[in-house]
């Protein structure tokens, strides 16, 4: 099964739900608030969004517009994109400077992961997203290259996926967006 099929599947599902189940509310301010300057969501709240499909559509509306906010906000600040390469530099490892953030690309030893990929974020793009903000790392072809929330160093990181081509290749073709 494909992940997208497994994506309508789940959604399927829970659609389903039965509300009247579901005890308690989730606010869109307390939503912004998890979402933004925190806390993070509790047990409970956690537990509601996956069982209520009115919480779980406050949820999810309240995180597209924090997104949408957050991204404008990159772009004004003239964050978030890298130019695209003209050609590929040899050796194990590539650095693309990006506009408040900087991805390596080396070659593993680790049989069946062949390339790995590391974003170390500019502190000026961390202090505009905030420490619990997911960002996900793009082509311009649409290919995740890494997403995840930064670490305590700045950083994220992850195995290239995509077996049909290296990214030498594609960052000769395409370039790099960071959105949070």
């Amino acid at each position: 099964m494909t992940q997208r099929y497994n994506i309508r599947l789940l959604s399927a599902i829970l659609d389903t739900q039965d509300e009247r189940k579901a005890d308690g509310i989730l606010s869109e301010e307390r939503a912004r608030q998890a979402l933004t300057v925190g806390p993070p969501l509790n047990r409970d709240e956690r537990r509601l969004i996956w069982i209520s499909p009115d919480a779980r559509d406050v949820f999810l509306a309240v995180r597209r517009q924090v997104r949408a906010d957050l991204m404008e906000r990159v772009r004004d600040a003239g964050l978030g994109t890298a130019e695209r390469r003209l050609a590929a530099s040899g050796g194990d490892a590539d650095e693309i400077a990006g506009n408040g953030f900087t991805v390596t690309i080396f070659k593993d030893d680790i049989p069946g992961a062949e390339w790995s990929v590391s974003v170390q974020f500019a502190s000026e793009y961390l202090a505009l997203i905030g420490p619990s903000t997911a960002v996900i790392l793009r082509d311009t072809g649409g290919h995740v290259w890494v997403s995840g929330r930064p670490d305590s160093q700045g950083c994220i990181s992850g195995v290239w996926e995509l077996s049909t081509e290296s990214p030498r290749s594609r960052l000769q073709r395409f370039s790099l967006t960071l959105e949070p």
